[in-house]
């Protein structure tokens, strides 16, 4: 991954702020009817649907569709665990940040 490819544009400067829906990246379960243990629910990663990231560039796949790397710092409920990850998310689920330079 290493090197600019005309076909996987890098993002110009770096990366840029994003907001990145977990929610559906994950599928999370809907929890209405199955609570999960306090421990689960303190020390498991939090999930939401404008989740801040830094896309690092697009890659396209052979069907078409984009996928933008992403740099993603995941916490847990309680904020004692961190852990950062590079997930390649869906375009459709990666919204500009509002500190995003255009936006």
């Amino acid at each position: 991954m290493h090197g600019e490819s005309k076909y996987w544009p890098f993002i110009e400067r770096g990366s840029i702020p994003v907001l990145v829906d977990l929610t559906s990246l994950f599928a999370m379960p809907n929890t209405r009817w199955m609570r999960p243990t306090l421990g689960t629910a303190a020390y498991g990663i939090t999930a939401s649907p404008r989740t801040p990231a830094r896309l690092v560039r697009w890659v396209r796949t052979s069907a078409g569709t984009w996928l933008g790397l992403c740099e993603i710092e995941l916490t847990s409920a309680n904020g004692q665990a961190k852990l950062e990850i590079r997930q390649l998310v869906p375009a459709r689920l990666i919204h500009m940040h509002p500190k995003s330079p255009g936006s």
